[in-house]
């Protein structure tokens, strides 16, 4: 197992720098320039905006850009807002050595940016997550063993409009409904302000709207895929055998068949942890959760290059940890499955 973990992180290794590359390639192709925003200061002259411009390497061929990227450049010091202070701009060693640049709007290295944000973003999309997995098995299954039931075509037809909703869409409306008419649910943020930060169930009164916008597509796909493999499963000569020794249908549906029908499930986990992670840059944004997602969208707002290739790194990180995770899973699932 360790020896496929190992191969597996370094086969990541040019599906990263790949990620990287066509992301710097689309950040630069974009309209904007970090420049009109870090010299908003209208009595900074033009020869001031080319000097910043040069010094932060933004006048050099897009590849050069992106080298300086991964292996670094120069710290900048330069007085932008006139205060006869200078500000710093730019990186020290660049991602080959661990550094991922500091952020032009934020004045403040990306990596710590970054890290001071995950842990909330892991918390929301971490409880969707296991949301999905709890609400949308049990759907799946019992929708599998009541085939052509009344609950079978209800939960059929709610898996389709769960993955059709757009989030933000619904987002907006839960907000409306639950938070501006019926005052049930706050509207924003983590906590009530005033109140201990330990206080958890404050903490979950403002996760819900959010966790639900985000669990909704989850359970809408889990609850299919487990309806599909448990169809598949209860036709195998395994379960019939099973029925035929006198066993109940709950010790048939949850003892054998459950089992079987989660492989391709455990194989769901990591794309479903990166959509989640994707889904939480708008989720994030509508009920201003200070996460990483708000913080890449204020990013790509600012233009802020190195803040939003250090959100996009870690972004594919993230990503590719759960790919690994499910093979993993697949083989906890399936002890017949030896990766060597």
């Amino acid at each position: 197992m360790g020896k496929f973990i190992f191969r597996r992180l370094l086969q990541a290794i040019p599906t990263l720098f790949g990620i990287t590359l066509i992301s710097f390639l689309l950040i630069q192709a974009a309209p904007g320039d970090p420049i009109t925003f870090i010299t908003f200061n209208p009595d900074i002259d033009r020869e001031s905006t080319e000097k910043l411009r040069r010094q932060l390497g933004l006048d050099q061929p897009v590849l050069v850009q992106y080298v300086y990227w991964l292996i670094g450049n120069d710290w900048v010091h330069i007085d932008v807002d006139g205060d006869g202070e200078g500000d710093v701009y730019g990186t020290r060693r660049g991602l080959l050595r661990g550094d991922l640049g500091v952020s032009i709007q934020h004045k403040q290295p990306v990596l710590d940016l970054i890290l001071s944000r995950i842990p909330m973003t892991l918390r929301l999309t971490l409880t969707a997550l296991i949301v999905g997995y709890l609400v949308g098995i049990p759907i799946g299954v019992y929708s599998a063993v009541r085939r052509g039931s009344g609950f079978d075509q209800i939960a059929r037809v709610l898996s389709v409009v769960g993955n059709a909703l757009p989030g933000f869409w619904l987002g907006l409306i839960m907000i409306m409904v639950f938070a501006v008419q019926l005052r049930w649910l706050p509207t924003s943020g983590t906590r009530t302000l005033g109140l201990e930060t330990s206080d958890i169930f404050d903490q979950a009164k403002y996760m819900i709207m959010p966790v639900t916008v985000l669990a909704l597509g989850g359970i809408a796909n889990v609850s299919r895929f487990m309806r599909t493999e448990t169809l598949e499963v209860l036709g195998q000569d395994y379960v019939r055998t099973a029925r035929a020794k006198g066993l109940t249908d709950q010790r048939v549906w949850w003892g054998h068949a459950v089992r079987n029908a989660l492989i391709p499930i455990a194989t769901f986990l990591g794309p479903a942890l990166g959509g989640l992670l994707a889904g939480a840059v708008i989720t994030e944004t509508i009920f201003a959760w200070p996460g990483m997602g708000r913080l890449y969208v204020n990013a790509v707002f600012q233009r802020d290059f190195p803040l939003i290739m250090g959100s996009v790194v870690i972004g594919a990180v993230l990503y590719i940890l759960g790919l690994i995770l499910s093979d993993v899973l697949y083989a906890v699932v399936d002890p017949r499955i030896r990766l060597s």
